[in-house]
């Protein structure tokens, strides 16, 4: 599952978006998703927990129904990327690799992060989810986690 899918959703998968703006498979807010548990094999978040009100809520979220999930925020390390609400992104929050690693550690098992782990084709990780692998690649724009 794809949470925040927005106007490019990733290929093969099933698309959520707190907004009937795209094109989707369910509008729905990713703090209370409307699915049994373990309903999904990933559930993958790109720039989207820097929006949400409450960050662990939807994380806790994302674990109930997902068996692993792949997350992707701006790193607040990098200056474009601070909470500044007169710049119209709407970032509530911002972390850094050390901060995602402890938020993420409150609620998964399991968690790699890095500052350019990259999404290498959904279907790859929804296959390899039981398998623990990360590929770094090199962007300092954003932090990516594989949690389970």
């Amino acid at each position: 599952m794809e949470v925040g899918a927005g106007q490019f959703p990733v290929h093969n998968a099933f698309h959520t978006d707190v907004t009937r703006r795209f094109s989707l498979d369910l509008a729905c807010d990713c703090q209370h998703l409307p699915f049994a548990e373990k309903t999904f094999d990933l559930v993958y978040a790109s720039h989207v927990l820097e929006h949400v009100r409450q960050p662990l809520l939807a994380l806790q979220e994302f674990k109930r129904v997902g068996k692993a999930a792949y997350l992707r925020v701006p790193n607040g390390n990098n200056m474009a990327y601070k909470v500044d609400h007169t710049d119209g992104t709407k970032h509530l929050y911002s972390w850094n690799t050390t901060t995602f690693y402890n938020l993420l550690c409150t609620v998964f098992e399991v968690v790699d992060v890095g500052e350019s782990l990259r999404l290498i084709g959904f279907e790859h990780w929804r296959r390899k989810f039981l398998v623990y692998a990360t590929v770094a690649l090199s962007s300092k724009n954003e932090l990516s986690a594989f949690c389970k």
